[in-house]
């Protein structure tokens, strides 16, 4: 078990620094603010710790090649179009999600 710190033990600048971190921690962290942050290197005051890193790159990702893929559709589909579409993702090795994009891609790139 790892040895207790009392606040009082650290040196004034260390204190100071733990207050403020204790201080941006109570008012709590908005997960698309550090996004934000590191997605347009402007620096932080501190390095994000592996916790807050764990954060960040938790989801699905919100870019698809080069735009935001950000909007959600929902459709039922029959059992039969549901194997049919795991076995292509399966096929080329796609992700189920992936391979429904591709295939809406190529039936709207044909019907044109």
């Amino acid at each position: 078990m790892a040895e207790m710190i009392h606040l009082a033990d650290l040196p004034p600048e260390v204190r100071e620094r733990v207050r403020r971190d204790q201080a941006e921690a109570e008012r709590g962290y908005s997960i698309r603010f550090l996004d934000k942050q590191l997605r347009e290197d402007k620096g932080w005051s501190r390095e994000p710790t592996p916790q807050e890193r764990k954060w960040l790159r938790r989801g699905r990702p919100l870019k698809i090649g080069r735009v935001r893929a950000d909007r959600i559709m929902q459709f039922r589909i029959d059992p039969d179009g549901e194997r049919r579409v795991r076995q292509y993702a399966s096929d080329h090795g796609m992700k189920v999600s992936e391979a429904i994009r591709t295939l809406i891609d190529k039936g709207l790139a044909s019907a044109q």
